[in-house]
């Protein structure tokens, strides 16, 4: 490693260095405070909690499925599961 090379940029660096102004959204900026207590068990154990999580998250936030070059050619596929889905990704004639 190079220790003399620049740090790296941060994200709000670059948008505000962005000869174009960027949309509103892209400068906010929010760090709250984080809960330090130890997280129970039962969230990794628990069928309720399992349910919950899926009724109301994981079918509501991106998911990342896999990679353009998972699927390179026309017909081929890969299956994202996620709780009780399952998803098909297939590469299409159209990319």
């Amino acid at each position: 490693m190079n220790v003399h090379a620049r740090p790296t940029p941060t994200v709000q660096q670059i948008i505000h260095g962005d000869p174009s102004p960027p949309p509103g959204v892209l400068t906010l900026q929010s760090n709250p405070q984080q809960d330090t207590a130890d997280i129970p068990f039962a969230r990794y154990t628990s069928q309720a909690f399992f349910d919950l999580e899926m009724e109301k998250m994981w079918r509501k936030v991106w998911q990342f499925a896999c990679r353009e070059e998972h699927v390179p050619e026309v017909g081929d596929y890969t299956v994202y599961d996620i709780g009780r889905h399952s998803i098909v990704i297939v590469r299409a004639e159209d990319g």
